[in-house]
């Protein structure tokens, strides 16, 4: 894949004129791997770490404001990205026709760190989908991968969520023997119907245009398949630090549990359990998860021995468990 910095300087004019009375800011779209996603960087101050902010299955750059913010205030770098399925990105390609592998989100990454010319190993961010595509672009690409702080990452697809679905081909079997589809096509399927009947009852923001429940179709159906607690073991040393909610309304705290379990002791900086908080910690507490993050960019040893952590994002105190 090659990449013409020029063009990609260029897009970013075009794009996003007023982004230039700012030079350290750029934002537009940029041309990857024959789609084109939506970017926004701001360059460190002083030689500082760049972070890349990996958007969950709902989000879009906007609702990385209040974190941003305050890493961008402190000199840190900052990129983030609409994915494939999400955002501005979803509106300036073609509505995708078929599942978005979870290998081509980790790909695309790549792809435009190495354009964006910020050089490895990466911080990288991720909350919920975002940080499974981490996990997944930490396996392929262990010698890019830095800090992975993973903010209740997919580490596997539902088991609530695969007993209904498993139930529902079942039941098609059983009512229409002479169905053609196989079963992973019934179970793409019946994914669809799970996003278009739940999501916009548990995420209003999924119905803010008329194509992202499209979009987050073809991205569950392209990560069910992908088990990260099945790769733990390839996570490179002293690089995960996993946030845990206390009160994630998604996830059961023992399905992060079993990934924690499954990643060997010489890959784990630290497990924090965050007080107060439910799944999308970077919107209800976002200046606690900058201070953690920065503690992780600053090298605090607390972070990085491996251990069990409690975080109190009202006081911004972590001590051990």
């Amino acid at each position: 894949m090659k990449v013409s910095y020029l063009a990609f300087l260029i897009a970013f004019q075009l794009i996003s004129q007023t982004s230039w009375a700012r030079p350290e800011s750029l934002a537009g779209l940029v041309e990857i791997n024959q789609k084109k996603l939506y970017v926004e960087y701001t360059k460190p101050l002083n030689n500082s770490p760049t972070v890349i902010l990996v958007n969950g299955l709902t989000y879009g750059t906007k609702n990385w404001v209040g974190l941003k913010k305050n890493l961008t205030t402190a000199g840190f770098g900052v990129v983030t990205y609409d994915m494939a399925g999400m955002g501005t990105t979803l509106l300036s390609n073609p509505l995708p026709q078929k599942p978005i592998l979870y290998t081509d989100q980790a790909d695309d990454l790549k792809s435009l760190l190495k354009s964006l010319r910020i050089k490895a190993p990466y911080n990288l961010v991720g909350l919920s989908y975002g940080g499974g595509i981490i996990a997944a672009f930490a396996t392929r690409y262990p010698q890019d991968a830095g800090n992975l702080i993973l903010m209740n990452p997919y580490t596997e697809f539902l088991q609530t969520q695969q007993k209904w679905i498993q139930d529902q081909i079942k039941a098609t079997r059983k009512m229409f023997p002479q169905n053609p589809a196989t079963d992973d096509e019934l179970t793409d399927y019946f994914i669809r119907q799970l996003a278009y009947t739940t999501y916009p009852l548990a995420e209003i923001s999924s119905l803010e245009n008329p194509f992202k429940l499209e979009g987050i179709t073809r991205m569950v159906q392209g990560i069910r398949t992908y088990q990260p607690i099945e790769e733990a073991r390839f996570l490179p040393e002293r690089s995960l630090h996993l946030l845990i909610s206390e009160r994630d309304q998604y996830i059961p705290q023992d399905i992060y549990s079993n990934y924690w379990k499954a990643v060997p002791l010489k890959s784990r900086a630290n497990l924090t359990y965050v007080k107060f908080a439910e799944h999308k910690i970077p919107e209800s507490f976002p200046r606690f998860a900058f201070q953690y993050i920065k503690g992780v960019l600053d090298g605090q040893p607390l972070l990085f021995k491996g251990d069990t952590l409690i975080a109190n994002p009202l006081t911004m105190e972590i001590k051990k468990k």
